[in-house]
């Protein structure tokens, strides 16, 4: 549990945060910490007055104070909240957050902004010593990768292309079955395992080859023309139906075809290695991935959301450049799945669980528990471009996903972000580094920038590739 700040403690009553100090301050301390809490609550709430002398310069002290320290203010106005969940949220939010970097917004969204912080020296050491022993090759890597096709898409720069081509021949490389290493079954898959999840046992998870696909498989898809860059086809995203004019594909001296045609053989590989998981269903005209670790007489777990979109857009890029079609169909199955079992709350916004429900996951009249800020990302990123090329979400679920930022995690009172997307009041600073990653849908609506640019410009200070470029490609938005 994550405890409330101590005043909120003595306000609130709340028995869980006291059990928590008592653990850990002990019985003696705790009685005599109390004491003096309470006291100063006492006094705060009912002796404390307006200090009205002054400084030199004409200011009163009180003023000078809350002036240095933020947070003083905010206490004072969070008092005035009958309701502790969200009083602590807003405290812990802003208490984690201080307004302490200061960046030029329009330099800050710059290509130029966005070269200088991932110069070259960056990517001539970024894709030499990778590793998915413990997860970083998917969960981050790859993401870096995804960043320079973003880039590509949005300034039409082959050189882009070029390191995300460097990205993909290295990646393939180190695949279980070309290095000869062997999962806990003794197999050398074609997929990447990782031992830091779960049991420990080394292990191929499906998560992990749908991440580090989708930046090889948008790197070819734009070599073939299936992804035509924003900048020269005067549209948010094309997503040809078939390979693009081979005047409007960009040439790379090193992906020759014969080089395209292999490493799209060892994508699809990859991603049949998983159809023993995949199950059609519940509803007509969807399906899902299974857990693959079950009893003979027990029901497969359904996998979270999160994991299957990813290969949702794998799998369309895959069909699309490949030419089979039943590739495409699983894709809008997969995407099916989720978009049905979404629910839409108080004005709009979209909410939904971290994974569906168990054993029989049907649609229900009432979700449980919502997904935090940082794993439903990884759900939406891959969303907006399936949406993009048409497969089955449309601009009506764009909005509604955009609205789950501006109504239902954001604070607008007190500019602060939940960690719950239905907006359910906590805060917990684990969940929150995602949060810029929702600059994805601010094409959808400008609001989505306006709350998020902000807190990516004032508070974080090395923000990542994916993140950036985001911004980048919403102020390079075609007229």
């Amino acid at each position: 549990m994550k405890t409330l700040p101590f005043f909120m403690c003595v306000e609130s009553r709340n028995s869980m945060c006291f059990r928590e100090i008592r653990v850990r301050l002990g019985g003696a301390r705790l009685h005599a910490v109390l004491l003096a809490a309470v006291a100063v609550s006492l006094f705060t709430t009912f002796g404390s007055r307006p200090v009205h002398a002054s400084s030199d310069s004409g200011a009163s002290i009180s003023d000078e104070l809350e002036a240095r320290d933020p947070l003083r203010s905010l206490k004072q106005r969070l008092r005035s909240l009958g309701d502790p969940p969200r009083r602590s949220a807003i405290f812990s939010f802003h208490e984690t957050f201080r307004d302490t970097l200061v960046r030029d917004p329009e330099r800050f969204s710059s290509r130029e902004s966005w070269d200088a912080s991932f110069p070259a020296a960056h990517w001539d050491t970024a894709f030499v010593a990778m590793t998915n022993d413990d997860g970083t090759l998917a969960w981050k890597v790859s993401r870096e990768a995804v960043a320079l096709n973003e880039m590509f898409d949005v300034t039409g720069d082959a050189e882009y292309l070029e390191r995300a081509w460097d990205f993909a021949v290295r990646a393939m490389q180190l695949r279980d079955d070309q290095t000869g290493l062997e999962d806990f079954s003794g197999e050398a898959r074609p997929a990447w395992s990782s031992t830091r999840y779960g049991s420990g046992r080394r292990t191929s998870f499906l998560v992990h080859s749908g991440l580090i696909l989708q930046p090889i498989l948008e790197t070819l898809a734009y070599l073939e023309g299936v992804l035509v860059p924003v900048v020269s086809s005067g549209a948010t995203v094309q997503a040809g139906s078939s390979p693009g004019d081979a005047e409007r594909r960009p040439v790379l001296a090193a992906a020759t075809p014969d080089a395209r045609r292999e490493l799209l053989e060892k994508c699809l590989d990859t991603l049949r290695s998983y159809d023993d998981m995949f199950v059609s269903g519940p509803l007509e005209n969807e399906g899902h991935y299974v857990h693959p670790v079950a009893a003979a007489h027990e029901t497969r777990k359904a996998q979270p959301y999160n994991r299957v979109l990813v290969v949702a857009w794998d799998l369309w890029l895959a069909g699309k450049l490949s030419g089979d079609s039943s590739l495409v169909e699983r894709s809008a199955q997969l995407s099916r799945f989720f978009q049905r079992r979404v629910q839409r709350q108080g004005e709009g916004a979209l909410a939904w669980a971290y994974e569906p429900s168990y054993p029989d996951p049907v649609p229900r009249d009432q979700m449980l528990n919502c997904d935090d800020v940082s794993h439903a990302y990884y759900t939406i990123e891959p969303v907006v471009k399936l949406a993009r090329a048409g497969v089955v979400f449309d601009e009506e679920d764009l909005g509604g996903f955009a609205k789950t930022v501006t109504q239902g995690f954001y604070d607008a009172e007190f500019e602060s972000f939940y960690t719950s997307i239905c907006g359910r009041k906590g805060f917990f600073n684990a969940a929150i580094g995602n949060l810029p990653g929702w600059l994805c849908l601010a094409e959808t609506d400008p609001e989505v920038h306006a709350v998020l640019e902000p807190f990516l410009r004032r508070f974080v200070e090395k923000p990542s590739p994916l993140h950036l470029a985001y911004l980048v490609r919403y102020v390079r938005q075609p007229e």
